[in-house]
This record gives C-alpha cells, structure tokens and sequence, in this order.
C-alpha cells in the first residue's frame, strides 16, 4: 500500500493501523521531515548530445520530468547549482520489502547539502537510533562481483561479529549490488540465526537517482496531484527487482534497516552521496557514545572496488581513518594488498646516507612492481591515477591494515582485525584505546594490544576506567583493573560510592530502593542504610545509616581504635573494606559475576555470601511481581549454594574454627553473626550443615559434655545435687566469663544472648582456659552446679516436668473441681498462667529487632508463638467468664466451661512443641504440618460436595422448615456423618417412621391446586421430623457416598503420598531448622522454670531499672577513671581478639580459595564462554575449510574425468587407426 500517508504509525508496537486518515501519520517526524528536508529537481532542460530517440536533459532525466515553462538552454549552461531547485522531500517514511519476508526499514530522500547534524537529530529522535560505538563503513565494487567461496563466508562472519561485539553501525552503499549486496546477505545470515530482536544496524546511504523503482517510494496521491504536499509512506511497498535494460540503475538492498537517499537533480550518476556520507561520518564520529568515552571511531574496510575505491581510500586516510583491506577480494583491494605486502619486505633504511642509492634503487623496482600489478587490474588511462591514490596511501602505512585469508585465519580473525587497526592508528593515546576497548567489551584486546606491562596509567584515569566498568558490567575489566593493583581504598570515594547508587541503573534493578527516594531527589547515605536495613528484616543497621554514625560520633572516646575505622562516612571511603560495599551494590543490582569478582577481593566470604542470600530473599518477597525475579530466584540460589559449599569447605578444614566463623560478631553488619543471618533468611540448607548442627549440640548441652548418657542427665534431674558427680562438665566448665564477672552486663535478657553465650564457649576453649581442678573444690562444686541449671537441656528437663504438672492441675481442675466459688487451686493456676504471659512478653522483648513492629512481626511468624497466643486468649476469656456471677449472667459459666475445656486442648497440643527437639519425632511434625496443608485444600473442595447434598436432600425430605440455627446444623451434620458411614437408610428411606404420621407427599397432592395443598396437609413442616417418602433420595445419596468415600478420600490418601515423597528429604532439613528456634529459646530462657520463673523475671526487671538509672546519671559526664581502667585493662584482650580475628579470617580465606578451586567458581564462566566461542569460532572454520576443500574435490574430480575420458577417446582411435592399417594398409599409403 504506497498511499501510506493514510496510515498510523504505531510507534509502541512499531504496527501500522489502516484507518484513512491523513491525521494518523506519524505526525511528530512528519513536521520535522517537512521542515529540516529538501529535495532537488531540475528546472531547466539542457539536451544531452546522445542518438537516444527519446532526448535528455544533462540531469539524466526527460522532457517530461522537467517544469512545462522551463527554458531550453545550450549544452555547456547546465550547472546543479544554477539549473535545479529545493522543494519539500516526497519521500519518506517506511519501506516494505515485498519479495523479501516482508522486512521494512526506514527510508528518506534528502539533498546532497543536507546538513549532518539535522540528519543526526532524525535517526536518533525520530528513528529511535542508540549511537554506536564503532563506525564501519564498509566500500569497494559497486558491480557485482566474486569471491572465493571461503573469503566470502569468512567476510560475512567477522564483519558481523565485529559490528555485534562492538555495537557498531555498518555503513554502505545500500544497493542490492557489489559490496552492499555482500554485506546484506551477511546481516540477512545473521538475522535468520539471532532473530530480529538482534537485529545490527546497517545504514545505506545511496544516490536518488541511481535507485531502481524509486517511484514506490513516493505516495501514489502525491504523484497522482491529489495531494500538494507528501506525507510519507507508512509503508511504501518495494519491489527488488533488478532488471537488466535498466543501466546505471540498482535496488535497495532489503537486508538494511535504515536509508538516506541522496538527491542532487540528476539521474543515473554515481558518487552523489560520497561528499554527504563524508560529513555524516564526520559528524558520527564526533559524538561520544556517553560521558568521558572517546568520540565514536570510524573504521573503513574495503573489498574489491576501481578507482574511486582507491581514492575513498586516499581520502580516509589523509582524514585520519584506518582502512581493512581484504585481500583477495579483487581490483583495488588487491593493488593496496600487494602494495602493502611487498613495502614491508623492502626493510628499507633512509638514515644511512651510504645506502641511499640503493634505497632508491629498491624504490624504483617497487613502484613498477606495483604499475605492472596495476594494469593488470585497471584499464590503461586509470593507471597513473590509480598508482599516485596508492603512493599517498603507503606514506601513511600506519592507517592501513591488510587482512589476507590463509590457513591460520578464521572470521574471528577478521574481527580482531578490524579492532586492531583502530588501535595501531592510536598507540599514543593508551587511555582512548582503552576507552575504545571498554565499550567494545574487548578485555583480550586491552590485555594483549593496550594494556601490557610497559604501560601506566594515572590513578585517576584508571580510577575513571574503573568506574565506566563497573556501571557497564564488564567483570572482565574490573578483574583485569584489579590485577594490576588497582586500590579499591583510593577508587571508591563516597562521592564516587553514591553516584554508584545513583545510576539509574540501579533505580530499574532495585526498586526497593527506587520506592525510598522521592522523583528528582538523589540517593543519600541513609537512604542506602535504610534499604539494607529493611532488607535485613531489621537484624541490623549498615555502618551507612545516620544513626550508626551519630553514635560512633558520641561515643568516640569510648571504643577502641579499630571500632572508630567501622564508619569513615563522610571521608574518603565510604567503609574500611571498599570491596564490601561494592560487593553489595552489584549484589542489590542483581550482577551476580560483578558481585562475585568483589567477593573474591574482599574478607569475610563466608558473611557474603549470606548477606547477600538474605537481601535478595527479602527483595523477592517484597516485590514478587518483579520482571527480573526469575533470575533473583536463580542468584538467590546460587548465594545459597556458595555460603553451603563454602561452610562445608571450611568444616572438613577444622570443625572448630567453622564454628567460630559462625558465631564471630560482625561489626560492619551491626555485630549479628552469620548464622543470625542465615536463619533470617530461612537458608534451611546452611543451618541443616553438620557445623551448624554440631553449635547448636553444644549449645544444648551447655558445659556439660556431649557424652553423658540420658539416664544419668534423667537422674540429676531429679537429683541436682548429684550432677556435679555422675555427670561430666567441659574442660572450661566454671571458668566465669568477661560478661558474667561484670554485674552491669550479666543480665539473660541479653540482645545477642544466643550469639554471645557460644562465642564466649568457643573463644575460651580456643584460648585455652586452664583447668578448673585447680580451684577450690567447694567453689568448683557450687559452679557445675550453676553450669548444670544454665544447661538448655536442663531448662527443657525442668520446663517439660512443669509444664506437665500444670496439665494436671488444669485437668484435675477442670474434671473435680470448677464450681462457681474460687478454690486454692484456681488461684495457683491463674498465676502460672500469669508467669507464662510474663515469659511471652519477655521472649517479644528480647527479640533481635530494634522496633517493637518488627518485634512483633517476628513473634508472629512462629506458628508455636501463634499458638501461645490462642491459648493463653481463650484461657483469658474462659477466665472473664468463669468470674461473671451467676446471678447476672446463668449461661456464663457454661461457656467459660466450655472455652477452658477447649483451652485445655490447645495447652495439650502445645506438648507437640517439645517433640521437635527429638531426632525422629521432630521430622513427622514437619510432615504434619505439610499433610495439614494439603487437607485443607481438599476440605475446600469436599465441602463442595457437603452442601450441594445436605441442601438437596433436606429440601425434598424436609420441606418449608424454619430458618434457625437449628436448620443449618441438620443440613450439615448429615452429609458430613454420612462420609464416615453413619448413612441413615432408615431415616431416608421412612422406615423409621411406621408408626407415625408423615407427610402426605404423594401423587395426590401433585394434582392439587394451592388451596387444597395446603389444606390437605401437603408440605406441611411436621414436629415429630418424619420425612417425605421419596425414591431420589437413596439414589442421590448412593452417589454422594461413592464420590466422597470412594473418590475423594483416595484422592486425599494420593495428596498425602505425593507430599510425603516430595518432603522426605526435606523433612531432616526444616526440622534442623526448627531444632535451632527451640535450642535458642531455651539458651535464652531463665533457669527456673514456671511458675517460679517469675522470680527471674523480677530479678531482670530490676536490674534492668540499676542499668537504665546508671546509664541516666552518667550521661553527662566525661571518662571516669574506672571506665579508663577498665579500657587500659581490656587493651590486652582486645589486641588478642584482634589477632585472633584476623588470624580466622585469613583461614577462611584460603578455604574459599580451596572451594573455588575444587569447584569451577562462577566469576570463570566468561573464560568457559571463550572457550565455547572459540570451540564454535573453529568448528566454523573448518566447516568453512570443509566446503572450500570439497569444491577442490568436485573440481579435480570432473577434471580426472574430463582427462580420463580424452585418454581413453585418444587411445580407442589409436586402436582404430591400428586396426585399419592391419585390415587395410591402403588407407595409409
């Protein structure tokens, strides 16, 4: 359709709408094209001398395409400054290929005087063009030519790897001839095997006059008169046709995406493009492809071509251009090749004046080597023409590059290639190349040409280069930064570190972070530190948060020297370890190769590894419509696995330094520890690990060893005073820790109260502590006494005991003694009740969350916590009951019957709990859980059935009954009995009622009118429940049965089995989960048991009120003297745990080194890449090779058999001639 200005331009969707209104054009390119672009037409016919029939102007065209009033002028007048004029373009818009699949490229007609920068403005505005980062602009033979078969495929694979590597714009002629037909058959190639989301761009810039079928560009109502004014082709259908009458006349190539068509007034004259082509190169190549990169490079490969190819070549070099010349291609190509080639053999040495004769000797020889190569390629008058373009493009042989296809070279070759001469055209200016190499993605090309040891770069520069990486996902490049020492110190400044976060890279990657800015407001400090804090689920603040920075501020002159390194905010690096910081932007911005070439720079692998699995789990759940969470959930995976291989790496290493890893205090992560950290991210699989498992062995046995068997810990039990004696203590059983000597700081309500307990066990034992036989042994007996009651397993020994005398007392309660008057026994059970809300609210409190919500959310999400909830409500309520007099209220002490025997059950089920620490009960409970899951789906679906039969039957054999709560039970009741077998078939069926009235509900009353109906008793609701005799009802209830005990309950028994075959490996997981959550529970639990853990719990308030009023007091004043004692007492301590930190860092290093070792680590997969694409860069080579060798071999087979056969005909006729002069010898004489 070529009348297309009567079309829409969908420019979301790129379709077009028919809908024949001129309003529906693509209006916004349509002014623009209508304002910035002319076209030229010649306004006076001057005959051409020729003996054509048909007279022409000079301008190539007829008599009938010039104005009617125009002027006949001589021959010698004709100018295209003088003779032709501007008007409007006609032709613009979109092109359809019809012949070609339909393919549709943009296309306009422009001026030869079009300004470069207006047609800038049009192909990135308008035509949505992204600038390049390599121009190729690709020349040689206009007419169609051969090629070697395996040049030609070679050709075709390295210029468009060359253009796909780099983003680069390919330039060319745009016909369907020569050159640009090569060049479109190998973006058509390229286009079949990636799809057309890959498509390159591929511009063709070709002379107006010299287009086959141009009128199809045109809209047919502007060339009919209907229209004064064009306003494009929306699309102009074009036909490929090359047709041979046709001279001087070429198609446009289909296999091109964009053309400019340049128009001068003539007609069927080549090279009009070849000056505006120049100035949009120019203007190309002036534009940088973003900030602080280097203008746009402009690369010129030449194939085959005559004498304007040579002098393209002159021009491009004088300009600065480095040319490929592919030889081998033919004609120009090939004189340039030789010219090349036999320069370099020459060795020629101008500083020696005695060798100056001899220099030129060798000189002359040369040039008339080249002149012989030259005629053979060129007519005789083009010869000195031809020799001086290629004399002045020798003087500057450093811009010319020949690329000559042999055994050794393969399409990767080419594209090397055509990267390599750019640089060679640069060496002094290493910083551009590299620039070049960086946006080209190109690292073997920066650590091979650029980059080598001779050469140095400033650290701001490198520092620049660094950061354009880092935005540009190139790890290759930040590997290679970093390998040649690269300080991350002096790179990542906080100003550097917040333009980081805000890239918008960053916002469309991280939306959690996107949220927490307003539109226009630039990412702060806190604005980072309350995103990774929200990610966190609260478990800590960043050393980026303003709060963390407010009170290292204040607190100064109170920490050490190496805590007042943890937050530099404001200084020249945003953290003492850059490599964490970097490590975490890549991570929030979802680069996982980026995140992992950080991690291997950094220390604390192994904390990493869980940070970064915890933030992107809360990413993903706080926004689990994201586009990208397909690969969130694969990174969340991969972390996962990293901190699981890792950890297991460094427990084969040493069991207890694993341990420690696990427990150490992280100070850049608000002091959690990694398991902390673990846990809130749910990673089952790192907390099932046996490291893991085995902390939290021995955080449930507490001081007492790993070996006392189960009778003797049952028996102490019962007998504490014996436990010094038959059970065994550690090494360090009553060695009292830092923390417990310190009156102001051993409260169990401690924040990290887990956390701390097992680092302080694991650091003393690591330290060695001496034995404490040493002691006295009245003072060491009191203390394993102590250690005994502190055992986690003993608080669960003694919990257990108590709780299930509490039972007891409920049931016994509840089953002899509940009368309206408050007996002992009450009272001493509502106080226990008391002490266990007390217990509740003390777990809420001591929650790791620093808000009270988060507190709660975190409470909440237990299901046990849950159901402590629920019992201790309903025990309320039974209780609010139970106390309202019965003379107010009669009913009311029913009901609170009623509730605290249902109450009574859940504190039953609550006994479930402490299976959970059992190694086999502990899984069921987990598939408990699961089943339960599953048959509350099922329960939605059989209540389906349920109603529609209890409905149904009720209504036919219990008509017009009153709606009560009476009606909705029997309705229900028996359809849901019915399951279970309690069918009823007598009731159904009126069996039971033999003896009694039931309601007349037969035919008789069919036939009765409403009146006698309801006279006659028909429907009437009867009190004795007697039901209708009817013969649906049993058929109906046949069928209820047979789908709900038949077909459901086995679909449920298969749900079952399903579940259970799904979760049977993972059942040990989540309960190793769920045994962590129990022993930390119990580790922070006071040591008497309810009720007397009220006690406990006065004693923590208290102290609490000491330490808030002491804290009050020295709020305003300066260091006392005591607290510098006890810093100058604690400088040893600290400078041991300082070295032992590092020291456990530095063995965690060289295990995740080993991991990475062992297991082919990910931040390797670019070199697997390389490999791959080299395997594939050589098996089409030898495809190519294959090809080539097999048309050798038809080749010389057709020519053995052409030999063979003219053997053989010369030897039969010898035989022949033989045989006839032995028959006849007359014949011969």
């Amino acid at each position: 359709m070529t009348s297309s200005a009567m079309t829409r331009v969908n420019d979301s969707t790129g379709t077009v709408d028919d809908d024949g209104d001129d309003s529906y054009a693509d209006l916004d390119i349509v002014k623009f094209v209508k304002e910035k672009f002319k076209k030229r037409t010649c306004k006076r016919f001057v005959p051409e001398s020729s003996n054509e029939a048909t007279p022409l102007c000079k301008c190539g065209y007829a008599i009938a395409n010039h104005p009617k009033d125009q002027e006949n002028a001589s021959a010698s007048e004709w100018t295209v400054k003088n003779d032709t004029e501007l008007s409007t373009t006609d032709a613009f818009g979109q092109a359809e290929f019809v012949i070609s699949g339909q393919k549709i490229c943009k296309y306009i007609r422009v001026d030869h005087k079009t300004k470069a920068e207006d047609l800038m403005t049009l192909m990135l505005k308008h035509w949505n063009m992204e600038l390049p980062n390599l121009l190729i602009s690709v020349t040689g033979g206009a007419q169609n030519f051969t090629m070697q078969p395996r040049l030609r495929d070679v050709f075709r694979q390295g210029l468009v790897k060359a253009a796909e590597s780099t983003h680069a714009w390919i330039i060319t002629g745009g016909t369907n001839t020569g050159v640009m037909k090569h060049v479109g058959e190998a973006l058509r190639d390229y286009t079949i095997k990636c799809g057309t989301r890959k498509q390159l761009v591929a511009l063709g810039i070709a002379t107006w006059g010299c287009i086959e079928n141009r009128d199809d560009l045109i809209p047919d109502e502007f060339k009919s008169g209907e229209s004064k004014e064009s306003n494009g082709c929306w699309p102009a259908s074009y036909k490929v046709i090359d047709s041979p009458e046709k001279k001087k006349e070429s198609p446009l190539d289909p296999n091109h995406t964009h053309f400019i068509l340049v128009d001068n007034g003539t007609q069927k004259q080549f090279g009009v493009e070849i000056e505006l082509r120049a100035r949009l190169e120019s203007a190309i190549s002036q534009k940088a492809s973003d900030e602080k990169s280097v203008s746009i490079p402009v690369v010129l490969v030449v194939l085959e071509g005559g004498p304007n190819t040579l002098e393209t070549v002159q021009k491009a070099i004088k300009q600065g251009t480095p040319a490929i010349i592919v030889a081998g291609s033919g004609r120009a190509a090939d004189v340039l090749a030789f010219a090349y080639e036999k320069y370099k053999e020459l060795k020629l040495d101008s500083k020696d004046e005695s060798k100056q004769s001899e220099t030129q000797e060798k000189l002359d020889r040369f040039w008339e080597e080249v002149t012989l190569e030259t005629k053979k390629k060129f007519r005789e008058g083009e010869i000195k023409k031809c020799v001086g373009y290629v004399q002045d493009c020798i003087a500057n042989m450093n811009y010319l590059t020949v690329f000559r296809l042999d055994s050794g070279y393969s399409a990767k070759d080419i594209d090397i290639t055509i990267l390599k001469a750019l640089l060679k055209v640069n060496q002094d200016k290493q910083l551009d190349n590299m620039r070049l190499a960086l946006a080209w993605d190109r690292v073997d090309i920066a650590k091979d040409e650029i980059y080598t040891e001779d050469v140095h770069f400033k650290d701001d520069e490198l520092h620049e280069l660094m950061y354009s990486a880092i935005v540009k996902d190139r790890v290759d490049f930040v590997k290679l930064f970093l390998d040649k020492g690269l300080n991350l110190k002096d790179f990542l400044t906080t100003k550097r570190f917040l333009n980081l976060y805000n890239e918008p890279l960053t916002s469309e990657r991280c939306r959690q972070l996107q949220k927490k800015t307003k539109k226009g407001r630039e990412i702060t400090m806190k604005d980072i530190g309350s995103l990774i804090k929200e990610l966190s689920g609260e478990l800590f603040e960043s050393n980026y948060s303003s709060d963390v920075t407010k009170n290292h501020s204040r607190n100064s002159k109170r920490v050490s020297t190496a805590l007042q390194q943890l937050n530099p905010i404001g200084g020249s690096c945003p953290s003492d370890e850059p490599s964490r910081d970097l490590f975490i932007w890549s991570v929030l911005t979802q680069r996982q190769k980026m995140a992992m070439a950080f991690w291997y720079e950094g220390r604390e692998d192994l904390a990493l590894a869980v940070v970064a699995h915890l933030l992107l789990s809360n990413m993903l759940l706080s926004d689990p419509d994201h586009e990208l969470n397909e690969e969130l959930s694969e990174q969340i995976n991969f972390y996962q696995e990293l901190g699981v291989g890792l950890l297991t790496e460094c427990h084969s290493s040493d069991q207890r330094k694993s341990i420690q890893l696990l427990v150490r205090e992280i100070p850049a992560f608000g002091r959690t520890t990694v398991l902390k950290m673990a846990v809130q991210a749910d990673n089952k699989s790192f907390v099932a690990l046996p490291s893991c498992q085995n902390l939290l062995t021995e955080a449930w046995t507490g001081k007492l060893g790993d070996d006392n068997h189960y009778v003797r810990l049952l028996l102490s039990t019962f007998l504490p005073f014996l436990a010094p004696v038959l059970l065994k203590f550690r090494e360090n059983e009553g060695r009292p820790t830092e923390r417990q000597t310190d009156p102001s700081s051993s409260a169990p309500a401690k924040r990290n109260s887990q956390a701390n307990l097992m680092n302080e066990r694991v650091t003393s034992e690591a330290i060695g502590v001496p034995s404490e036989s040493t002691q006295g042994s009245v003072a060491n007996y009191f203390q394993k006494i102590g250690s005994f009651f502190q055992a986690p397993v003993i608080k669960f020994c003694y919990n257990c005991m108590t709780y299930f005398a509490f039972l007891l007392l409920f049931g016994i309660i509840l089953l002899t003694d509940f009368y309206p008057h408050i007996s002992v026994k009450e009272c001493i059970l509502i106080a226990w009740v008391v002490t266990l809300i007390f217990e509740e609210i003390r777990q809420i409190a001591m929650d790791d969350a620093r808000h009270v919500v988060r507190k709660l959310y975190n409470y909440i999400t237990d299901i046990w916590n849950i159901m402590d909830v629920i019992t201790i409500v309903t025990f309320l309520a039974g209780m609010v009951l139970r106390f309202i007099p019965v003379s107010t209220c009669g009913q009311c002490f029913y009901a609170a019957r009623i509730i605290l025997a249902l109450n009574f059950m859940t504190f039953f089920f609550r006994i479930l709990h402490m299976f959970s620490i059992h190694r086999e009960l502990g899984p069921k409970l987990v598939m408990i859980g699961k089943m339960m899951i599953d048959l509350f789906y099922f329960m939605i679906i059989l209540l389906v059935f349920i109603a529609a039969y209890g409905i149904a039957s009720h209504v036919i054999l219990y008509p017009n009954q009153p709606l009560n709560i009476a009606l909705a039970r029997d309705v229900l009741s028996r359809s849901w009995w019915n399951i279970f077998g309690e069918l009823g078939i007598d009731e159904v069926s009126g069996e039971a009622c033999d003896n009694r009235t039931v309601l007349p509900y037969a035919e008789q009353c069919a036939s009765m009118d409403a009146n006698e109906f309801s006279s006659n008793g028909c429907g009437d609701y009867k009190a004795d429940k007697c039901p209708a005799i009817d013969w649906l009802v049993p058929i109906i209830l046949a069928i209820y049965v047979l789908i709900t005990n038949v077909l459901m309950f086995n679909l449920l028994i298969a749900m079952f089995s399903k579940t259970l075959s799904d979760i049977q490996g993972q059942t040990n997981v989540v309960w190793k989960m769920q045994r962590y959550h129990l022993v930390r529970e119990y580790e922070s639990r006071p040591t008497l048991p309810p009720p007397l853990i009220i006690l406990a719990h006065g004693y923590c308030l208290i102290r609490y009120s000491i330490r808030l009023a002491r804290r009050i007091c020295c709020q305003n004043n300066s260091v006392s003297s005591n607290d510098a004692v006890t810093s100058s007492g604690s400088s040893v301590k600290s400078s041991s745990s300082k070295n032992m930190d590092e020291e456990l860092l530095n063995w965690e290093t060289r295990n995740a080194e080993e991991y990475l070792r062992k297991r082919k680590p990910d931040d390797q997969e670019p070199d697997s890449k390389d490999t791959s694409d080299l395997i594939l860069g050589k098996l089409e080579e030898m495809s190519i090779i294959l090809s080539h060798q097999g048309r050798k071999v038809k080749t010389l087979k057709e020519e053995i058999t052409r030999a063979m056969k003219e053997e053989i005909a010369r030897a039969l006729k010898e035989e022949i001639r033989r045989y006839q002069y032995v028959t006849d010898p007359g014949v011969f004489v």
